[in-house]
């Protein structure tokens, strides 16, 4: 398949009728120009002009031997700025977008030269043109106006912009000072692991002991931000991915205070590495959340 970059021009003569979407996809318009360009194409020698629906909008089909020749039709889709439901744009709404493809099923390939195909190609793209620039209902605009057809329309939020309905504060409290003490003692009960004989001399304990850590410190992270309100950037804010990149390397010292390096000496380096590796991610995370 080949195509060009075709045009995107402003006409008032053309309108988006109701539920011709439903042939394609939704808010996706464009029967009438296809059946504007069909006749012109048809005076123009084309034998056989024949519009067709497609998922993306209207295809109008100039020839289909001994490749196929189409012309694509479709407006700047409003998706951002339209309501399911919503009427279609009115013509001054519209932005209009019109392009020549040339396309040859695969086994044709064999049989017949590529370059046919794209003289082919050209001749129906210098036809598309002179016949939108013959027409004075029809301006021709840069590619540019599409970026910013829709700056003045606002656009209409969607389910994934929409705030989460927040608890009532005095919830949050009270969640949070039921929550801060039973999270101290479990972070508490954490740390005292790192000073059982089987978690010294074995890394693998150790690492889930982190892990145990780290865990029993978001829930004290959460805590906080129950009772005073603040709201965290993800499931962790900075602070606390700072507080938990500590304790990572805080682990790493500790292994430096036990017999770990000449009982498993391997392990142990492999666990070093680990630690260092997740404190630096957890810490580089934590300054991009800062930026936000």
């Amino acid at each position: 398949m080949e195509g060009s970059g075709g045009y995107w021009f402003k006409s008032s003569l053309f309108a988006a009728e109701p539920g011709e979407d439903e042939a394609t996809n939704p808010r996706m318009y464009g029967r009438q120009l296809a059946n504007w360009l069909r006749e012109r194409f048809l005076s123009l020698g084309y034998p056989a002009v024949e519009v067709v629906a497609e998922d993306w909008g209207w295809c109008v089909m100039c020839q289909r031997e001994p490749y196929e020749l189409w012309i694509g039709c479709v407006n700047l889709a409003d998706y951002e700025y339209a309501k399911p439901g919503d009427p279609p744009p009115p013509k001054e709404r519209l932005l209009w977008k019109a392009m020549t493809t040339a396309e040859r099923p695969i086994f044709k390939y064999l049989f017949r030269r590529k370059p046919e195909m794209r003289e082919g190609l050209a001749r129906l793209d210098a036809q598309l043109r002179s016949v939108l620039q013959a027409e004075p209902a029809i301006e021709i605009v840069d590619e540019s106006v599409a970026n910013t057809w829709f700056a003045d329309v606002p656009k209409v939020p969607s389910d994934a912009d929409a705030e989460p309905t927040a608890l009532p504060r005095w919830i949050q409290v009270i969640a949070g000072l039921l929550l801060l003490p039973i999270t101290l003692l479990c972070v508490g009960g954490a740390l005292t692991m790192f000073t059982l004989p089987n978690v010294q001399t074995d890394p693998f304990l150790q690492l889930l002991t982190v892990v145990i850590t780290l865990l029993c410190l978001w829930g004290v992270v959460i805590a906080v931000r129950l009772i005073f309100g603040l709201k965290g950037k993800g499931l962790l804010g900075p602070f606390a991915l700072r507080l938990m990149s500590a304790v990572a390397i805080g682990a790493v010292v500790g292994s430096f205070f036990t017999d770990i390096y000449t009982e498993a000496p391997v392990r142990a380096v492999a666990l070093v590495i680990i630690y260092v590796a997740l404190a630096v991610r957890l810490w580089r995370l934590a300054a991009r959340r800062s930026q936000r």
